[in-house]
């Protein structure tokens, strides 16, 4: 959720926003297993190796996530951290 679209960020700290924050997290994550719950019932009715079909998903995922975080060209240290401006000038 965006920084200014949650409500609870607006609100303060303490243990009551810290409940809602996690309560807000436990019915997200209901929510969306509710959504894909069908989706996920019909799969394992009509595909012959449910788990092999998952577990296959499972690793496209992954491989995607880990091209996707290796062609990230972005530097490391911020050209205002010392170090990076030593970095970024060459000395």
């Amino acid at each position: 959720m965006d920084v200014t679209a949650n409500p609870l960020l607006w609100i303060g700290q303490g243990a009551a926003v810290n409940a809602l924050e996690w309560s807000r997290v436990a019915v997200s994550g209901v929510d969306t297993r509710d959504r894909t719950d069908n989706l996920i019932e019909t799969t394992k009715q009509t595909v012959v190796d449910p788990y092999a079909m998952f577990r296959n998903l499972y690793q496209q995922a992954r491989r995607a996530q880990a091209e996707t975080r290796r062609d990230d060209r972005r530097a490391t240290i911020p050209a205002w951290f010392p170090q990076g401006s030593a970095n970024s000038s060459g000395r």
